[in-house]
């Protein structure tokens, strides 16, 4: 994501591993702009079938979105709370 295009996700000085656990992600490359920031918009039409789990059972979708994942509860018997489609910037580790 382009450094002006960044959504400020934490605090000065927060740390890689505090900052992913927001559910954002943290690139620290480039020096004077937002390191932890929202990523890109969410795709979360997600075939059931490929959900990959982001939370825990009986997570509340307020807690789900809160880490940065998608939540449906629309098909029983799958994951509800799940990582949005891959956009390549997710929680990127630079």
């Amino acid at each position: 994501m382009n450094p002006p295009d960044r959504v400020e996700c934490g605090y000065p000085g927060i740390s890689a591993d505090t900052c992913r656990s927001r559910g954002c992600c943290f690139n620290s490359a480039i020096r004077g702009v937002k390191w932890c920031f929202h990523p890109k918009a969410q795709v979360c039409d997600v075939n059931p079938a490929d959900r990959v789990e982001c939370g825990y059972p009986g997570i509340s979708a307020d807690t789900c979105r809160s880490r940065g994942c998608c939540f449906d509860s629309a098909v029983r018997g799958v994951k509800w709370c799940f990582h949005p489609k891959d956009d390549g910037e997710y929680n990127s580790t630079a």
